[in-house]
């Protein structure tokens, strides 16, 4: 994969999320204005409980990736043995929570998590082809969140909005999307033949994988407690309606979070060859490209919350904290991409055990597992002891504090160990550049007031909401334009590319 490869499987999976995030705002308002707040509170639980049992995929797909970005075409066939395998496993122990949640929350929500089984299984299967791609067609991810986001949004609307269907509406809608996500990713994937008849399931390297099983599980423990964090407040509390508030504050931070798609053909690219300007592209891609949008969701907490319920606005203080924790981890994923991207250890023919725990495959995820462990023992503590009070936006408060006491050593750990495998990886003058160009842009939600604006009359005060982000935008990118010769380089280019694409001359 080149460099340009590069940029461009970021920059169509970021392109891919920007469209997004107005298909799934659009989606999310039709959501949290149609559901009351006990069901979108258990909608989160059902979620959270399905992405927890949707990690094991990590403990082989995690190897399919590195495998097949290495041209191993059996790992495909072999990841696709395993997944079968493990919904089958995991089946019944789905079964098993959702009767438990039943008996907690009430026999009224059975049917919920019945129809949440085949919205287990279209997830998991996205999980596994995204560890294919991701070694394979990194931009084919881009491609598939947009035909999901397409079939979310169009069905949405009618089970949701037309028919009245409410949660089980909102659920099949989502199944939809994933399952048409799942066929992108197999169109994707043909021209590779990495499913031709030739190639057969290598239970050598199911042995060679599962014997190595410990490395991705430090992954897996790793988001388990990232998703637990609904869990954990909802049976601390025992109400669901401190879960509704987190839930759209991270709702509201996915726009930040999805930074980390800029960098999504890193992987690939330091899986076959190891060069730190790589690591310092994916870099300038998110602190060019990723900064506006953080001090968007800062500035505009309250009003970004307000579209989706005035309820929530109460919550902004929620967003702020959420959206710090989010950036850092964009940072904090780069630097983990980039050292694991860069580790050899377990191509080596003998490995033992010493040498694995002391290579970067350990090292950098287990930094985060840490990160991960102390903000859900901190969040119990707190949340126990009541720490800000027991009204749901404060429950919710106190988690948001929870994940952002640890994230900060985190970040200093993992760029420490950037620093001591890389030299001079951090890209100081399009960091500096972005928080230059950040000051107008502040400077124009607050002059103009825009945080004061709520979305009472949706139609009215959202076009409103959006032509002023549009326009903070605009002036962004214009100072990063005239700021940033590498942004202005990348943009050139990319106009280049566009008029390529309708047939045009190219610029003189």
């Amino acid at each position: 994969m080149s460099r340009v490869r590069l940029r461009y499987a970021g920059l169509v999976n970021y392109v891919a999320i920007i469209f997004s995030l107005f298909t799934g705002l659009a989606f999310s308002i039709m959501v949290t204005r149609k559901l009351s707040m006990e069901e979108y509170g258990l909608l989160s639980i059902i979620s959270s409980l399905i992405a927890i049992l949707c990690y094991p995929c990590s403990l082989y797909g995690y190897w399919v990736t590195r495998f097949t970005a290495r041209e191993v075409k059996e790992a495909v066939k072999t990841g696709l043995f395993l997944s079968m395998l493990f919904t089958l496993l995991l089946t019944p122990v789905y079964l098993i929570a959702a009767a438990i949640y039943t008996n907690v929350l009430g026999s009224n929500v059975a049917m919920c998590f019945l129809m949440g089984l085949p919205y287990f299984y279209s997830i998991y299967f996205w999980y596994y082809w995204r560890s294919v791609i991701r070694g394979l067609i990194p931009e084919a991810w881009g491609y598939g969140l947009v035909v999901g986001e397409v079939v979310k949004l169009i069905l949405g609307f009618l089970l949701i909005v037309v028919l009245r269907l409410g949660l089980p509406g909102v659920i099949i809608a989502l199944v939809c999307s994933f399952v048409s996500m799942n066929l992108v990713a197999l169109i994707s994937i043909r021209k590779f033949g990495v499913l031709s008849k030739v190639y057969k399931v290598d239970y050598h390297l199911i042995k060679r994988w599962l014997k190595n099983f410990w490395i991705p599980s430090i992954n897996l423990l790793s988001s388990t407690l990232l998703s637990s964090e609904q869990i954990v407040i909802s049976i601390i509390t025992k109400s669901t309606a401190p879960s509704a508030f987190l839930q759209v504050g991270r709702v509201a931070t996915l726009p930040i979070t999805y930074g980390t798609t800029l960098a999504s053909g890193l992987y690939a690219r330091l899986l076959a060859k190891v060069k730190v300007e790589d690591v310092r592209e994916a870099l300038k891609m998110v602190f060019l490209v990723n900064n506006f949008v953080f001090l968007s969701d800062v500035v505009l907490a309250a009003s970004i919350l307000s579209l989706f319920n005035p309820a929530y606005v109460e919550g902004a203080l929620v967003v702020v904290l959420l959206a710090i924790v989010s950036y850092i981890d964009v940072i904090a994923n780069v630097f983990n991409i980039a050292l694991i991207g860069s580790e050899r250890v377990d191509f080596e023919s003998t490995i033992d055990f010493e040498k694995l725990s002391r290579s970067y495959l350990v090292k950098s995820p287990l930094v985060i597992l840490i990160r991960n462990a102390s903000a859900i023992s901190i969040s119990v503590y707190l949340l126990s002891i009541k720490t800000l009070g027991v009204e749901p936006s404060s429950q919710a408060l106190t988690m948001a504090y929870s994940w952002l006491i640890p994230s900060i050593p985190m970040l200093l750990a993992l760029i420490k160990m950037v620093r001591d495998r890389f030299n001079k990886v951090i890209p100081w003058h399009e960091l500096i550049v972005s928080v230059i160009a950040s000051v107008p842009t502040i400077t124009y939600y607050l002059v103009l007031e825009v945080y004061k604006l709520r979305i009472s009359i949706f139609r009215r005060d959202f076009f409103i909401l959006l032509v002023n982000v549009c326009v903070a935008f605009m002036i962004y990118s214009t100072t990063l334009f005239l700021l940033s010769n590498w942004f202005r380089k990348l943009c050139l280019s990319g106009f280049d590319h566009v008029r390529r694409i309708l047939g045009l001359s190219p610029r003189h």
